[in-house]
């Protein structure tokens, strides 16, 4: 039997490797033109994508239980921990060091071993997924995409803090991808347009809007580089003398989101190119997400964020745009919970105890009446519109801070802490249990994970600074140097002569004035830059006041 040559990669194709590592991407969203009867064919093949995702996760997560049930791995995981732990506090290269590194990798060792016996590896993932769709006639490279997905999330519970496997609800869509741009959905131009083709459909069109010149450039910068063939490799050789990665606008793969809008099918193509965006400009030519110069402190609360740089302070809501609230739709989809509530009861009977509990062991299906199936739909479009709404509000606060400045410092944003209850105390005698419930809805409704995410990616990694849990900026006051806790509830900061400042815009500018270790606030730059502070914070105050807009949980 004949056994394959080793591919042995070029200088160039070495270096080309490297320059498509250190090149960033951005995503650009187009909609597909695509007839009725194609359309559906993409509906039933994301389907099948997600039942088969379904069907190997839950394989993936019984190898999971069975890993965890031994004793061998719980002993191997326990003392990689320890020997990490311990790590962090010695020197490199000492003696200590190096027997502990030892001991480190010997875990490690075990770890893989035994999760290679489990079958928890890619590989073993991969044939998985085959023998689950041998009968399928979905294309491989999608198979393998999905199998990518299902093996991030069996990292996450290996490696990260993931509990557990979650499967994809009926409706719940995965993208159709092929992470590569030769095979799956090809890409090719005619007549200054975008073509797209899958096997099994007709070729179809992305749609770009009239005045849509952001999505016009992309695509010319993309369809250049596609009728280019040299253009790579002008971007290597640049890349080589300079260490600077291009912007080649390469198209790297192409994924489609099969969606449902106000009861149409619809399919949008997602195109992962090579380089940083295009500048988007207004109607009247100016730049349209000005990038501004200097540092800046950013405060993340639960329902509002405070940003303070060196000339302008600002103090707004998560998730809103145009200063409206989201309370009505917020009260809009609890009516609609509640009228689906009653419906299901009232239809329902013979499924609930006298205490309105759910009876167990009911396999049955649930009656649904057609007022309940249209309330059910309008629901979901309701759902559909306020994430987009807030993801877009939540996007725009960040070009507002990012044009602030090009600086950014800001706590650590731990979302998932502050959406679990707190830990349950033993009530005093005579005293009811206190409440448990923390942030849960208010980050459902404002997203702040979000807009960190966001201000992670637009300020780039060497210029989003994360201060360390022992800065405390919440309780410090730079006039006496002290820190001091306060509750919740106390939402303006007091000094000693009566100068009152509000605590979160003072909080980020505590942010703005950290020591280079970013460990400690340095209290000279606090007193020297206060007095312009404060008058941006005072103005900032009152034009909160003018606007008669509720800043939640501000105090104003």
């Amino acid at each position: 039997m004949a056994t394959r040559k080793k591919h042995i990669r070029t200088p160039y194709k070495e270096k080309r490797k490297e320059h498509r590592a250190a090149a960033s991407r951005h995503v650009l969203v187009l909609e597909a033109q695509i007839e009725e009867n194609d359309k559906r064919k993409l509906f039933h093949i994301a389907d099948d994508l997600r039942v088969y995702g379904n069907h190997l996760a839950n394989i993936a997560q019984k190898r999971l239980s069975q890993l965890f049930r031994t004793k061998a791995y719980r002993e191997a995981l326990k003392q990689y921990h320890n020997a990490k732990s311990a790590l962090s506090s010695l020197d490199k290269g000492t003696t200590k060091y190096n027997e502990i590194k030892k001991k480190t990798n010997s875990a490690a060792e075990v770890l893989k071993e035994l999760q290679a016996k489990y079958k928890l590896t890619f590989e073993d993932l991969r044939h998985d997924m085959a023998e689950i769709s041998k009968d399928s006639r979905i294309n491989s490279i999608f198979l393998l995409s999905e199998t990518e997905n299902i093996w991030a999330a069996v990292q996450s519970v290996l490696y990260r803090d993931g509990k557990h496997l979650n499967y994809a609800k009926r409706g719940e869509l995965p993208l159709i991808r092929a992470k590569q741009i030769e095979r799956g959905i090809t890409l090719s131009f005619n007549n200054g347009s975008a073509r797209c083709k899958i096997g099994g459909i007709d070729a179809f069109t992305l749609i770009t809007k009239k005045n849509d010149s952001f999505a016009k450039n992309e695509l010319a910068c993309i369809e250049a580089f596609v009728s280019d063939p040299s253009a790579e490799e002008k971007a290597v050789a640049i890349f080589s003398e300079t260490g600077i990665p291009q912007n080649t606008y390469r198209p790297c793969f192409i994924a489609l989101k099969c969606v449902t809008i106000r009861g149409r099918l619809r399919v949008y193509a997602h195109i992962t190119v090579e380089g940083d965006p295009i500048p988007k400009y207004t109607k009247s030519g100016d730049l349209k997400h000005p990038c501004g110069k200097g540092l800046v402190g950013v405060d993340l609360g639960p329902q509002s964020v405070a940003a303070v740089s060196d000339t302008s302070v600002i103090l707004e809501n998560l998730a809103e745009r145009n200063s409206k609230s989201t309370k009505r739709h917020e009260r809009k989809e609890r009516l609609l919970l509640r009228a689906l509530d009653r419906s299901r009861r009232a239809n329902n009977n013979d499924r609930y105890n006298e205490d309105g509990t759910v009876k167990n062991g009911i396999r049955k299906p649930w009656k649904k009446s057609k007022q309940y199936r249209k309330k059910e739909a309008s629901l979901k479009e309701l759902r559909r519109k306020n994430a987009l709404s807030r993801k877009y509000a939540n996007n725009e606060l960040a070009n507002r801070i990012r044009a602030m400045g090009d600086d950014v410092t800001i706590e650590k944003s731990n979302v998932k802490a502050l959406q679990k209850k707190a830990k349950p105390s033993v009530p005093e005698q005579g005293k009811k249990q206190t409440r448990r419930k923390r942030f849960g809805h208010s980050i459902l409704h404002r997203c702040p994970g979000q807009l960190y995410a966001q201000l992670h990616s637009k300020f780039g990694e060497n210029h989003f600074h994360v201060v360390d849990n022992m800065y405390r900026a919440s309780q410090y006051d730079h006039k006496s140097n002290t820190y001091n806790k306060k509750k919740l509830s106390q939402r303006w900061h007091s000094f000693d002569d009566g100068t009152k400042v509000q605590r979160d815009i003072y909080s980020a500018f505590l942010l703005l004035c950290h020591n280079d270790d970013f460990k400690t606030i340095n209290q000279d730059i606090c007193t020297s830059k206060f007095e312009t502070f404060k008058k941006a914070h005072d103005k900032c105050v009152s034009d909160i006041k003018a606007s008669g807009h509720k800043v939640c949980n501000s105090g104003i």
